[in-house]
């Protein structure tokens, strides 16, 4: 397992290719290996520094960055799933270039399947009933939001019948949290950071016997009103 680091494309190129000659599996990252950490929390398809990838772990971790850090594997084994399914929608994409134009890019994916075999994910029942939600942003000069999201619950708990019991409240959160916001916070970059936040509302306002897992953004779009 290795990066790319400074290396040219060349050299990295080289490396990967006597590999494949020695019949060795590669788990290689363009540029660091950050990048799959920063796939645990969302999908990343933008070539960053080395500098920008410990400022987006640091917010998406809600403290420093360290490399080296001993805790990063318990903090981030929740999320498993989630950074093998971004990094092999990412592969996939980035796949279809030529090497020295990946970027960025990770296979780490491939030695984490082996190591950890996947385990089936809990069943899960998914609440849409909020609907479409359109509102402004709370800039200066306002920005159009059209939003609308699934609530994912464990199937059989009592979410279901508390979330529908309150649609009308949580179409009035909906349309308060997002115009509360400002474009720039509606980036697709901060979608990881805008989803916990809705679970942790809707965790600790609006249900008691149930717990939010997951929410799924299936429309978010921002645009700019003339």
């Amino acid at each position: 397992m290795f990066d790319k680091d400074d290396f040219t494309a060349s050299q990295f190129q080289e490396a990967i290719d006597l590999a494949n000659k020695s019949k060795i599996k590669c788990a290689y990252s363009i540029d660091s290996f950050e990048l799959w950490f920063l796939l645990h929390f969302e999908y990343y398809d933008m070539a960053l520094s080395r500098e920008q990838y410990t400022d987006k772990l640091a917010e998406a971790l809600g403290r420093p960055y360290r490399k080296n850090d001993d805790k990063m594997f318990d903090t981030l084994s929740d999320r498993l799933e989630v950074a093998i399914k971004n990094a092999k929608k990412l592969y996939a994409a980035q796949s279809k270039l030529p090497l020295a134009r990946q970027n960025p890019v990770t296979t780490v994916f491939r030695l984490v399947e082996i190591l950890y075999p996947s385990k089936p994910s809990p069943a899960r029942q998914w609440f849409g009933e909020i609907g479409t939600i359109v509102t402004q942003t709370s800039d200066l000069v306002p920005t159009t939001v059209t939003v609308a999201m699934l609530l994912g619950h464990d199937l059989g708990d009592a979410a279901a019948s508390e979330l529908f019991s309150q649609q009308n409240a949580l179409r009035d959160f909906t349309r308060s949290f997002f115009a509360n916001r400002t474009a720039d916070e509606l980036t697709p970059v901060n979608e990881a950071r805008l989803r916990r936040e809705i679970m942790d509302i809707l965790n600790t306002q609006y249900l008691s016997d149930a717990h939010i897992r997951d929410v799924i953004f299936t429309r978010l779009d921002v645009l700019e009103s003339f």
